[in-house]
């Protein structure tokens, strides 16, 4: 699921970008096919949106334009996050996620957002220890990363800033379990 989800994001990702620097609705259309497709994947895909709307802030559209470009992969979001969680209402894994989704809290966010950032650079280097347990390197890693990444969003330098949201993004779409847990795959 993982792969899919991935490359549709990606494509809907570049459709947008493309809509939104004049291209055509037809690019719009295409992004959110994509989105739809990458959705059915895996509902991680969601966080497609905050990404093209930063993108669309990029491209000078406002708050304002940035959310109505933005609003059909919304409605898209919400029509297959619905019908997806509808789908598979009656398997183990949604109903453990809408238990968890109930009870979401900041701190364990930013706890699981620096560890996921942690080991996007630690695990490639160290696979002697047990991954299951955060190590004080995590900690350092995912906290340095974070401020990298913020700092690269607030200079602005596409596309760097574009790469630095998009981490950020889909690494904050796992922090709540709802996304990793209510996909099609898993109800199957």
């Amino acid at each position: 699921a993982y792969p899919l989800a991935l490359l549709f994001s990606l494509l809907a990702l570049i459709a947008f970008a493309r809509y939104v620097r004049g291209a055509g609705t037809h690019w719009l259309v295409g992004a959110v096919a994509a989105l739809g497709f990458g959705l059915l994947s895996h509902m991680a895909s969601a966080g497609v949106a905050g990404v093209c709307f930063y993108l669309a802030l990029k491209e000078g559209k406002g708050v304002r334009k940035g959310a109505l470009a933005v609003l059909p992969l919304l409605a898209m979001i919400a029509v297959l996050g619905f019908w997806v969680y509808r789908l598979s209402a009656h398997a183990p894994q949604a109903e453990h996620a809408a238990v968890l989704d109930a009870s979401f809290r900041v701190w364990d966010s930013v706890h699981k957002l620096f560890w996921f950032s942690g080991r996007l650079w630690t695990s490639p280097f160290v696979l002697t220890f047990d991954l299951t347990r955060t190590l004080p390197a995590d900690w350092v890693a995912g906290v340095g990363f974070a401020l990298i990444a913020l700092w690269t969003i607030r200079t602005g330098r596409m596309p760097v800033s574009v790469w630095a949201v998009w981490t950020l993004v889909m690494l904050a779409v796992f922090t709540s379990a709802w996304a990793v847990e209510s996909s099609p795959g898993r109800s199957w």
